[in-house]
């Protein structure tokens, strides 16, 4: 079967990538046939699809090769972390007004 890694590279400008790679289907897991740039594993937990990676943000791994789907995924990761840094302002006003309040 093959594994679709849509990659963010954003060194000069900001572009899509996808690299197709042949990868055995296990039980729990896909193993790669070849090493595939970026990756630092042969072996892809199959939880890892359809989810930015773990340890690098810019890289989504996909069963079918859909780039639209690894935008939305790129995009609704970037709106997560876009919330949860608003709640992290919010309690850092909250701690000012009350530090001034002493």
């Amino acid at each position: 079967m093959k594994l679709y890694f849509y990659m963010i590279d954003g060194f000069k400008e900001l572009k899509l990538n996808c690299i197709e790679a042949e990868a055995e289907e296990r039980a729990r897991s896909y193993k790669l046939q070849k090493y595939v740039p970026g990756i630092y594993k042969l072996v892809i937990n199959k939880n890892e699809l359809g989810e930015p990676l773990e340890w690098n943000n810019s890289i989504v791994i996909l069963a079918e090769q859909d780039a639209g789907k690894a935008k939305e995924i790129f995009v609704s990761h970037i709106m997560e972390e876009i919330e949860w840094h608003r709640k992290e302002i919010i309690r850092y006003e909250k701690e000012i007004d009350a530090i001034n309040s002493l």
